[in-house]
């Protein structure tokens, strides 16, 4: 057998490559928050005109709500409002966009990588970008399609129905990185 040099180099190249990076992660990384204080100022906004809007049963409980946010500041990450957001708590339903995300595409990303490894002769740092890009935006979109499911209060807070957009600080926070 000849060439066998030629082959244990072709292999180390390609070692080299593929070991340019190991991990990607998606989703709502270290560091993101909410903005403090925003939640508090449109409560009280809100409870000021909840009598005349015709809820007045909502003045009361928006004023509280608004008098808490306002004196609670506080860097709220959102990784935890999207937990909340997709297991649910005792006051708000679970809306499992990570999970639909997940059960959606997965069966996509393999065959995807393996696409992504070949076009960039079998570059993981180039790949696996590419992929977290791709799973990174399907969790978005599947965050700005998610149907109109707010609660009546929810939707007169906010001014309109989205079920997981209000500011769009959690759709703007989905994050990802590759080591």
């Amino acid at each position: 057998m000849s060439g066998g040099d030629k082959l244990q180099e072709k292999l180390r190249e390609l070692s080299a490559k593929l070991s340019s990076a190991k991990t990607v992660r998606v989703g709502f990384l270290e560091g993101a928050t909410y903005p403090p204080g925003d939640g508090g100022k449109r409560l009280t906004a809100r409870s000021k005109t909840a009598a005349k809007d015709g809820h007045p049963e909502w003045e009361g409980l928006l004023g509280r709500w608004g008098a808490w946010e306002a004196t609670h500041p506080r860097d709220l990450s959102v990784a935890q409002v999207a937990f909340w957001n997709e297991y649910g708590t005792i006051h708000m339903r679970a809306r499992p966009f990570m999970r639909t995300t997940i059960r959606v595409h997965s069966g996509e990303w393999g065959d995807d990588l393996k696409k992504y490894l070949k076009e960039s002769d079998y570059d993981a740092q180039v790949s696996l970008t590419k992929i977290g890009i791709r799973i990174k935006d399907q969790i978005v979109n599947t965050i700005q399609e998610w149907p109109a499911d707010n609660r009546p209060l929810t939707v007169y807070i906010k001014k309109f129905d989205h079920g997981l957009i209000d500011r769009g600080t959690m759709k703007n926070s989905v994050g990802m990185d590759v080591t």
